[in-house]
């Protein structure tokens, strides 16, 4: 976009002859402004171009990164945490924390709080800023107003079909889970009456042939003693 003329200077340590002040140079005098790519809600970049020149021939040059923030208010520029404000030669950069790097709010910003439809047909909606609030400034929150909407009546007798039809449901399915009880129950104990006879026909067949046995050995015995 087009420039803006704008200044920003440096206080030097070097003083005046006449009246003892320190002297100043110029960091830029066109100021423009760049948002940021990857989180242009999150602030801005204003530079300052075309500062006095250095004794490396180029110009001074300045970069404040504006950070969005609501509780700062209108803040001011800082040294970068951990890092020089003259990154490169006669280059500088600073931080500034302010409410006004903020996007300005929008209807983009607020969400509905729906009311219950009343019987007059009509609901409340109540605007509020959704969280976190991430803007300052432009517009307000709208007052409280009244949309159109159809009352839900449910007949009493609907209801009431609804709720025994349910009720009959649930009776039915705790009598076929009582029912399957039961039924495992005799099942189980069939089987065990079974299993009891089974075992018992087996030892009786052993019992049995361990007396055939007996029985055959013994006449035997008596007629090779003839």
């Amino acid at each position: 976009g087009q420039g803006v003329r704008a200044y920003a200077c440096q206080k030097s340590l070097l003083q005046d002859d006449l009246n003892s002040n320190n002297l100043a140079v110029s960091l830029g005098d066109v100021m423009g402004f760049y948002t940021m790519k990857k989180t242009p809600r999150k602030g801005l970049t204003v530079s300052f171009e075309g500062g006095d020149v250095c004794q490396s021939g180029e110009h001074r040059s300045l970069n404040i990164t504006m950070l969005c923030d609501r509780e700062a208010g209108p803040g001011e520029p800082q040294v970068p945490q951990g890092k020089s404000v003259e990154y490169d030669k006669c280059r500088y950069n600073l931080v500034w924390r302010s409410q006004y790097a903020c996007p300005m709010c929008t209807e983009k910003d607020m969400t509905a709080i729906k009311g219950e439809c009343g019987v007059t047909g009509k609901r409340p909606i109540n605007m509020i800023w959704k969280e976190p609030k991430e803007c300052h400034g432009g517009q307000d929150l709208p007052d409280l107003h009244y949309e159109p909407c159809v009352q839900v009546v449910m007949d009493k007798g609907r209801v009431a079909a609804i709720a025994l039809v349910s009720i009959s449901i649930f009776l039915v399915l705790i009598g076929a889970l009582v029912f399957m009880h039961f039924r495992t129950k005799r099942i189980y104990r069939e089987y065990s009456v079974l299993r009891e006879q089974n075992e018992a026909e087996v030892e009786l067949r052993r019992y049995m042939g361990e007396t055939y046995t007996l029985d055959d050995d013994g006449p035997d015995s008596d007629r090779h003693g003839f």
